[in-house]
């Protein structure tokens, strides 16, 4: 990784304190990054995250959108979270999805409805 430092940018007391660590730290200028370990349980945040879909869902469409028997998979995910009911990173990790089609899609003209 290369890395580009703006003496504009930065203060020069600060940047070359940096720049000195960065260099004590390397090996043959190779800087190795090592992240943290996050303490959310992926898990349980995909299932919240589904949990809040679903009430946006109903406050949007109401009980005749959210009591259809397709849902019944993602209620009994959302009433047993400690069962793995959907596939892990179900939201994330699709390979039928291009990066341009993520997101939640909600369409305001009137008359049009959709449902994935």
């Amino acid at each position: 990784m290369q890395v580009i430092h703006s003496i504009k940018y930065n203060n020069p007391i600060i940047l070359k304190g940096y720049i000195e660590s960065i260099n004590a730290n390397t090996s043959n200028g190779i800087v190795e990054l090592i992240h943290k370990k996050t303490k959310v349980e992926q898990r349980l945040f995909g299932i919240a995250l589904l949990k809040s879909a679903y009430i946006l869902a109903f406050a949007k469409f109401g009980y005749t959108f959210i009591l259809n028997n397709v849902y019944d998979r993602l209620r009994e995910q959302l009433l047993n979270p400690d069962k793995q009911i959907y596939p892990e990173h179900f939201w994330t990790e699709q390979s039928v999805f291009s990066k341009q089609y993520e997101g939640v899609h909600f369409l305001p003209k009137k008359g049009l409805k959709v449902f994935l």
